[in-house]
């Protein structure tokens, strides 16, 4: 790490060594969490905070490292539930709560009864999480995000990719506590502010395939301490290539920020199979210690079909002496056998990998044309795995193409596969057949035992 990078974390961990830490804790703490509502899963409101709740989060924010018996009684403080959710949630997130690296926001828009808090971020260079709270006391009872949108102030998007949960489930909902993740485009300017905007929609009842959107936009802006992480970042030139079955794999580079650790990838022109994904790929330590591919977020981008970007869990802020990358199974399919070609008028699938895809059904929907396949996955290296094997693009024998509407996967009900995955056209699409969908991920393999140095 660079000496500039070494002073900035050095100032971090010394403000937590400098905290006092007083007998009467339990006090602050209670007196901080009287002066709010209840709430909770993630998200914090300090508007304005009492002395007494800042003292309460710094000390959880400098001990939670120290006790886990302090840490495990914070998960009955609703106020403070949502930093421990946070810490026991992604090991590059963990440690960098841990590590203050936390902006707190407490910015708020309302409209009929409904207000949304944007509570805390955690941003760098590469990505950034926003926790938000709402607070529901409208009549609606089942709330759900319709659409994000982030902007500078302006309102020119930001390029970047979004990821958030629904939230419908049998309970009458009155507070909302989750998080948006937001990952940047590589070499991406992030403004002094951001602008966030906000639709919702909601259910009679949770169950209901109808949701209606609310005619309201909530809008904030978020302003960004970009101090906070201004050169943090390291780089390590790998430059080096394995070769698996006769596939060569070019790791290129790794950059490592605190929310997550990019590792750059190459694929050789000349290989005669295109490498898909990779199954069991880890970052480890001098100890041994893993960091995995960062899951429910982005975790991989291509910039064009022969360079892959692959995102990880982060290990930043512990400064590790050493670091490897290791794997040994590896999803890669023919080139010449990346389309699948149906002909919907008759039922026929006419070209396919392998015999682990079958065409199942095709019927017709208030939606369009649903498509269903069953699929034959690996039952150890797939397990609780559901394959999306398409791109959303689908190609009429013309050339003309049409953009999916819909996909699913889920168990399939013939013994002999593992899921059936369904593909729909838009209604109305003027397709002529067959029509070819393109694979993006295959349960075909290839398998060689590697481990690279980084670090």
């Amino acid at each position: 790490m660079q000496c500039k990078e070494e002073k900035k974390l050095s100032e971090l961990r010394a403000n937590y060594d400098d905290i006092s830490i007083p007998n009467n804790i339990d006090e602050y703490i209670v007196r901080g969490i009287k002066k709010y509502p209840k709430s909770r899963i993630i998200g914090l409101s300090l508007r304005p905070l009492s002395i007494a709740a800042v003292i309460a989060l710094f000390l959880l924010l400098s001990m939670i490292r120290m006790s886990p018996v302090f840490a495990e009684y914070l998960e009955d403080v609703p106020i403070l539930k949502y930093i421990v959710k946070l810490v026991h949630y992604d090991k590059g997130l963990k440690s960098a709560v841990e590590n203050n690296f936390i902006q707190n926001i407490a910015i708020s828009d309302e409209h009929e009864n409904i207000k949304l808090i944007i509570d805390n971020i955690i941003i760098d260079q590469a990505r950034m999480i926003v926790f938000y709270t709402i607070e529901n006391n409208s009549s609606y009872k089942y709330l759900d995000l319709s659409t994000v949108k982030f902007a500078d102030i302006t309102r020119k998007n930001l390029e970047a990719a979004y990821s958030y949960s629904s939230y419908f489930d049998n309970d009458d909902q009155r507070t909302i506590q989750d998080n948006i993740k937001v990952s940047f485009v590589e070499n991406s300017v992030i403004p002094d502010t951001i602008h966030f905007e906000l639709e919702l929609q909601h259910k009679d009842h949770p169950d209901s395939m109808k949701a209606v959107k609310l005619p309201y936009l909530w809008q904030v802006d978020i302003p960004i301490d970009k101090s906070k992480f201004e050169n943090l970042k390291e780089i390590y030139d790998i430059n080096q290539t394995v070769e698996i079955e006769n596939q060569k794999i070019c790791f290129k580079k790794a950059v490592i920020y605190p929310t997550r650790i990019e590792v750059h990838v190459e694929f050789p022109e000349e290989n005669s199979k295109k490498i898909l994904r990779f199954d069991n790929l880890r970052i480890l330590n001098e100890k041994g210690e893993a960091l995995t591919t960062i899951t429910n977020d982005v975790n991989a981008t291509m910039p064009d079909e022969n360079h892959v970007n692959l995102y990880f869990e982060s290990n930043f802020f512990s400064l590790p002496q050493k670091l490897y990358l290791q794997g040994s199974s590896i999803r890669a399919l023919d080139k010449d056998r990346l389309e699948l070609v149906i002909d919907t008028e008759k039922e026929q699938l006419l070209k396919a990998p392998d015999d682990n895809i079958i065409l199942n059904d095709i019927t017709q929907t208030a939606e369009g044309t649903d498509i269903s396949f069953l699929l034959n996955t690996d039952e150890v290296l797939d397990d609780k795995f559901s394959y999306f094997i398409f791109t959303s693009r689908i190609t009429d024998i013309n050339g003309v193409e049409y953009v999916g509407n819909r996909a699913s996967s889920s168990e399939a009900s013939n013994p002999a596969y593992n899921q059936e995955i369904i593909v729909t056209i838009p209604k109305n699409s003027k397709y002529a057949d067959p029509i070819s969908l393109t694979i993006e991920d295959y349960p075909a393999r290839i398998n060689g035992d590697f481990k690279i140095r980084i670090k």
